[in-house]
């Protein structure tokens, strides 16, 4: 999960915009990444849920650097 996690914060170009959309969608006080971190209890293996399913980078449209820059 480290590494999954060190791959995403250094991204760069579009797939870099593209995460940030994604985290700026996200509520700031859901931690359902990292709950299996800093969760309220211990699990045993066999208790433990499976690894969370990573959302695709390329779901997400980036908006055009230039249109963005023509709407202000």
């Amino acid at each position: 999960t480290a590494r999954k996690w060190g791959e995403l914060w250094h991204l760069d170009g579009v797939e870099r915009q593209q995460r940030n959309v994604l985290l700026r969608a996200r509520d700031t006080y859901d931690y359902s990444f990292i709950d299996w971190i800093y969760g309220p209890t211990a699990l045993t293996p066999e208790e433990e849920p499976p690894m969370f399913a990573p959302i695709p980078l390329d779901s997400v449209d980036v908006p055009d650097p230039v249109d963005a820059a023509s709407s202000r």
